[in-house]
């Protein structure tokens, strides 16, 4: 009974300390999120110092702090987080990682700082879905974002990857029309005749009944392409005349 007494005089106050305390540590991650949103690097820095853990997750939305400033494009914040010791590479429940949100966006800035700090090229969630399940390379090609799919590569990303549903990186560019990638991709050693698991290949994009560019880019992705061309007919993988006829490439100046 005496042993039973003591410990109801221990558990007591701490119950009452761990409530008590509940509001103030629920303003304190308030802070901390709304610095966040708010892209306040100052006061992030200032509930850094005072030590808030930082690959901690959101209670509701499973986001870590780096995950929703990439996500968000909150830049000051994602800078002085990655500066600070955030891991670039934790998994957040289903949610695709940093690296792929980072290789999605228009300025290289958001890649090149994530790779500087450790950031894996090649990581997926392997229990995401969709879109997640692919390398960030496809998340650059998705955004025709070339100089993206450089950093990942000159980082160690795979020129054989493939996406969720088998696609190589290869037809996937080709299929993007970004033959300066597709260019790249086989001088860093990409199978030519490797096909995904649908069929889809570099050489049946070659054997399309036309190829079309559009933008700014148009001309350079058409001498890549022409370039890609001698490349695929010099390894003696099929035949000129297999190839789309060149009067069937055609320009656009206007982006549909």
């Amino acid at each position: 009974m005496a042993v039973s007494r003591r410990k109801w005089l221990l558990v007591i106050p701490l119950a009452v300390i761990l409530v008590s305390s509940r509001p103030v540590y629920l303003s304190y991650l308030h802070r901390v999120w709304s610095a966040l949103d708010a892209d306040d690097s100052a006061s992030m820095e200032k509930c850094i110092k005072e030590g808030y853990p930082l690959d901690t997750a959101h209670l509701l939305t499973g986001e870590t702090l780096l995950l929703r400033a990439v996500r968000h494009q909150r830049w000051e914040c994602y800078q002085l987080l990655l500066e600070s010791g955030a891991n670039p590479n934790v998994q957040c429940g289903k949610l695709p990682v940093v690296v792929q949100f980072a290789a999605f966006r228009e300025q290289p800035k958001w890649l090149e700082c994530a790779l500087k700090h450790g950031a894996d090229p090649n990581l997926v969630n392997s229990i995401s879905v969709g879109h997640g399940l692919s390398p960030a390379v496809f998340w650059a090609v998705s955004a025709h974002n070339g100089q993206n799919v450089r950093l990942l590569l000159d980082a160690g990303a795979s020129p054989e990857s493939t996406d969720e549903v088998g696609n190589t990186i290869l037809a996937y560019a080709a299929d993007f029309g970004m033959f300066s990638v597709v260019q790249d991709l086989i001088r860093r050693g990409a199978d030519l005749l490797r096909s995904s698991r649908n069929g889809a290949s570099l050489l049946n994009e070659l054997k399309c009944y036309g190829i079309d560019f559009y933008g700014p880019s148009a001309m350079q992705e058409k001498n890549a392409l022409m370039e890609v061309r001698k490349m695929v007919v010099g390894s003696h993988l099929c035949r000129e005349e297999e190839l789309t006829a060149e009067a069937n490439i055609v320009i656009h100046d206007y982006v549909p």
